[in-house]
């Protein structure tokens, strides 16, 4: 199994005038339609959204993204029990399938922006 041992750093995550792009690669990993929704102005966190599809031969895994519009970025799935919702951490990642894909927003999940740089917009 391969992991994909650099950070990737969006760089629609950087412009926080801009809350979509259309996509980029790197090596055999596609990153397509990451976007963010805005926040009000006051907000310290935002949430993000993309599709990342892996057209290796081999599993990979998604480790972590960097970018200069927060703090941190956090890997994230919303869980409802009884009727609760709740974020819960997703450890060690996002598996993205040889020849598949990953749509992180399916499932509750998405890209928590902590600490955000300025209100993205």
């Amino acid at each position: 199994m391969n992991y994909m041992r650099a950070l990737i750093l969006l760089p629609l995550l950087a412009a926080t005038s801009t809350v979509s792009a259309h996509g980029f690669t790197h090596g055999d990993i596609t990153i397509t339609h990451p976007f963010l929704r805005s926040t009000p102005p006051a907000a310290t966190n935002g949430a993000g959204y993309m599709v990342v599809t892996n057209m290796g031969s081999d599993p990979d895994t998604l480790l972590a993204i960097e970018t200069p519009a927060a703090e941190e970025v956090q890997f994230h799935r919303t869980v409802i029990t009884d009727g609760i919702a709740s974020m819960q951490p997703v450890e060690g990642g996002f598996e993205i399938p040889a020849g598949g894909e990953v749509v992180v927003g399916d499932k509750g999940t998405h890209l928590m922006l902590v600490n955000v740089t300025q209100p993205i917009r």
